[in-house]
This record gives structure tokens, C-alpha cells and sequence, in this order.
């Protein structure tokens, strides 16, 4: 097996981190983790709305289309609530919850109040914390997996219900949190511990309202659960950032890209893994991208230069809202190196919708020579959770003809809003993104829905009680049968 084990970043939406985390060894809760979080400091009503309307400021003059998916007055009557709410002190906990509200009304995937994982962590460290991993099939959730040893919530079971608060509230909740276009489940599950302290706050149990396979319902009660140190994120990569490995029979190879989160060592790791496959002649490749939530565009398109040795459409269309605080992001030069777009920041004025395509049409590139590029048949496994980078190299993959899509749609739809300037509210030090692209993909145009797959198919709740990966068996027949 070829590895590289890489960091996975804090969530920015492009999400580039998401995967689930085995569940951790467990052990006896502290006397403290009962305790709720530790209060912070009260903020007053004056620095709160002052840093409300910083937040939405910032959108306004930032965002590259920031009506797309609602309306400027119902954003606008939002703030109003939000900002005449602020009326009392709040912790720092409270404040984050509501002025998250006003990012994620936007519903584009990557405009978002960055979630407080680091306050999560720094609780979990020494608190007990919600024992359940969490899967969903479309709207319904189900137990991915427990540390409660509570036999009643064994993986497969449906979950109805969390301390009162039915699943489809607890949707609505995280969707003020993180949101998009439509509710990216696969998102809220492999955040779901961390969101639901977020949003519910500390408990020292947990009621649990659920359905077993036969159809009969109950309730089960389990204490909060003490993960071992580093083992109570449920979003890291299994192991690491990409791996490749032969599949037994060796009719395929198995190159699982978790993240495109930059990487000295990715291409190397690339150059490897095809050497390997050309060496052995493997007739199909699957690349599993269904953890994959994004990262950088220039990791996806490596991976295309070991697919294709011609030319190929990359974008349909682009366009940046030029800003002062964008010019000073690309003149650092330390997260936005993209050299095409800060040309076009760095030519244009201040307050500026720019068409970076105008004149050109779309985009087709050559990529670079590469020593072992693939020939045999290419299968791309997708899902929910498949966003921004990873949504698209799936648009690469089908609107090329590089491979087939096997799975789900991607979360992110193929024209979207991305890529962020980072701020940090100057009262509170929440720290925020706000979008300035928008990027359509070079086929199936479409703002509400990301790319078809070829063969469309989702895990059902049967292969979640045996942990049978179903979308990878259903390929691995797709491939016999060829």
C-alpha cells in the first residue's frame, strides 16, 4: 500500500478534511464531564452588534454573488432580528450560533463563521461528549458507530431523536451552522459530534430516541463518552490524507483521495502510484473521492494529468468580485498563490465583477507530461460529502469522458461560489470567510445540482449494520462485468 499521511485542515468550507474517525478507546469519565463547557467571558450588546455588522458588511462588499440562493431582503429582515436579539449579554457560544445564522442564510457551501472546533477540542480533551458516529441515508440518520456499549444502538439503527430534539430539527440547527443549497447530510454527519455540542452545548447524557431494523421503536439513555486524546474529532481521513493500494485480485487499483488540502509531497505520491499501476498493467482504477470535501484546484487537476495526456475543458466559466482586502490576500501571497487569478485581482479596480474568462470562452488545458499516465478504465466514487475540489474533479472526470461516476451526486453543484477571504471579528475574534469566485464547470451547468453519476448508488442501512462498503462492491462487479 502507497500512503501519505497529511494534516487536514480547520474547516474553511471547502471542506477538505472530512472523513470518519474509528471511535476511540474508551474510558471512565473524569468527575468533570458532567460539567458543562467552561463559561466564557459575557460579551456586551455593543461589541456584539458592532461585529454583526462587520460580518455582514464584509459580505456585501466581498461576496461574488451573494443574492444567488436568497433574497436580499430576507437577508436584510435577518440581520435585523439577529442584531435587535443582541439586546443582553452572551457568552461567546451564543454569539458564534447567531451570527453563524447570518453567513449560512446565504446557502452557498463556502461563506460560513468558521466552526469553534478548537473550543470543541480543547472540551473533549477532559469531558465526555456524544458517543455516537452518525451516517445518513438522504434525511434519515443512523448509528455509524458507539462507544456507549449500549447494544440497543448497534450501527444500522435509525436515530429519531437526541435529548428531545427530532433529526430533522437537528438538520435545520446544524443548516444554520453550515449550509448550502440543499442540506449536505454527509457534511452534518461526519461533524455531527461536533456540531451538535456546538449548537446543543455540553450534556452529561444522552436520550436517544431511535428504531431498530424490525420496525419496533424505544428510547436508550448513555452516559457522555470520554474519547482518548485526538480520537474524539469524527471528521479526520481514516489514517490518512491518500492512500493507493492493489485490490486482491488485481484487476484494480484503489487510490482513495480523502482531501486535496495542500501538499509538498502529493505529486511524488502520484508519480508512484501510476508507476505502479502501469508496471502491473491494472486494467481498471477506482479513486474514491466520497470523504473527499475539497482542498486546492491545482491538487484535482494533478490528479487529471495522470488520466489524460490531451487536452481537456476545465471551466465553463469564472468571475471574481475584485476587493481592497482580496488585492491584500494575493499581494501576501501566503494562502492565495493562484498566479491566472491574482492577474486578474491585481489588474482591476477595487468594487469590480470581473469576467476572467470574457473574450477567452471557456477554458481547455494541456497538462504536463507525465511519465505514467493511466490507460485503463478510470471508476469515480462519489457521495454528499464530495464538495468544491473533489465536486470538481468529478466534473473533470464526466465532462471529459476520463471514467464513469459511480455513487452520489456531489454536494456542491456544478456552477458555485468559491474560494474565501478570511476575516476576524474585531470584538468577539470569531474568525469568518466570505466567497469572492464563482466557477461553473464545463458541463451540466447547473446552480441547485453537482454531476450524475453514470451509475447511481448509496449505501443502505443493511450494509451500515455489517460494514460492508456497498458502493465499492457495486464497482467492483460494474468491473467484471466489462
Amino acid at each position: 500500500m502507497i500512503t501519505k499521511h497529511g494534516a487536514v485542515p480547520v474547516l474553511i468550507l471547502t471542506l477538505a478534511f472530512l472523513g470518519i474517525a474509528e471511535a476511540g478507546v474508551a474510558k471512565a469519565p473524569p468527575a468533570s464531564s458532567s460539567a458543562q463547557a467552561p463559561r466564557e467571558p459575557l460579551l456586551a450588546p455593543g461589541p456584539m452588534r458592532s461585529d454583526l455588522a462587520y460580518l455582514r458588511g464584509k459580505i456585501l462588499e466581498q461576496h461574488s454573488n451573494p443574492f444567488l440562493y436568497t433574497r436580499a431582503e430576507e437577508f436584510e429582515r435577518l440581520y435585523r432580528d439577529l442584531y435587535r436579539g443582541l439586546d443582553r449579554p452572551l457568552d461567546k457560544a451564543e454569539f458564534y450560533r447567531r451570527a453563524a445564522r447570518l453567513a449560512a442564510s446565504l446557502k452557498d457551501g463556502h461563506t460560513l463563521v468558521d466552526l469553534r472546533l478548537d473550543s470543541f477540542a480543547e472540551f473533549a480533551k477532559d469531558h465526555g461528549v456524544l458517543p455516537l458516529e452518525a451516517v445518513f441515508i438522504g434525511p434519515r440518520l443512523y448509528v455509524g458507530a458507539n462507544a456507549s456499549g449500549d447494544e440497543r444502538l448497534k450501527a444500522g439503527t435509525e436515530i429519531l431523536s437526541i435529548n428531545g430534539v427530532d433529526v430533522a430539527e437537528i438538520v435545520e440547527a446544524y443548516r444554520g451552522l453550515i449550509n448550502d443549497v440543499h442540506p449536505i447530510y454527509d457534511v452534518y454527519a461526519r461533524l455531527f459530534r461536533e456540531m451538535f455540542w456546538l449548537r446543543y452545548g455540553a450534556a452529561p447524557r444522552f436520550s436517544i430516541g431511535y428504531r431498530s431494523a424490525d420496525g419496533s421503536t424505544g428510547g436508550a439513555d448513555v452516559p457522555a463518552h470520554v474519547f482518548a486524546e485526538n480520537e474524539f474529532h469524527s471528521y479526520l481521513p481514516p489514517g490518512s490524507a491518500y492512500f493507493f493500494k492493489m485490490l486482491p485480485d488485481g484487476n484494480a487499483g484503489l487510490l482513495t483521495i480523502n482531501s486535496f488540502a495542500p501538499s509538498a509531497d502529493f505529486d511524488a505520491f502520484l508519480e508512484q502510484t501510476f508507476a505502479a499501476l502501469s508496471a502491473q498493467h491494472t486494467p481498471a482504477l477506482i479513486i474514491d473521492m466520497r470523504r473527499n470535501g475539497g482542498g486546492s484546484g491545482r491538487l484535482a487537476q494533478q490528479v487529471v494529468s495522470y488520466l489524460t495526456d490531451q487536452p481537456y475543458k476545465l471551466i465553463g466559466a469564472f468571475y471574481v468580485k475584485v476587493t481592497d482586502d482580496l488585492k491584500a490576500l494575493y499581494t501576501k501571497g501566503t494562502t492565495h498563490t493562484d498566479e491566472d487569478t491574482r492577474k486578474i485581482v491585481m489588474a482591476n479596480p477595487a468594487g469590480t465583477l470581473i469576467d476572467g474568462l470574457k473574450g477567452t470562452g471557456p477554458v481547455v488545458v494541456t497538462p504536463p507530461h507525465r511519465d505514467h499516465v493511466y490507460r485503463g478504465k478510470v471508476y469515480l466514487l462519489t457521495a454528499n460529502n464530495t464538495f468544491s475540489a473533489a465536486a470538481m474533479f468529478a466534473a473533470y472526470v464526466k465532462c471529459n469522458g476520463l471514467g464513469k461516476v459511480v455513487g452520489e451526486e456531489p454536494g456542491q453543484a456544478t456552477n458555485f461560489v468559491a474560494d474565501a477571504v478570511p476575516f476576524t471579528m474585531p470584538n468577539s475574534g470569531l474568525s469568518f470567510e466570505v466567497s469572492f469566485s464563482e466557477i461553473h464547470m464545463a458541463c451540466e451547468q447547473s446552480y441547485y445540482h453537482g454531476i450524475q453519476p453514470d451509475y447511481p448508488f448509496a449505501a443502505s442501512r443493511e450494509s451500515i449494520s455489517t460494514g460492508e462498503d456497498a458502493v465499492l462492491d457495486y464497482t467492483l462487479k460494474l468491473i467484471g462485468k466489462r
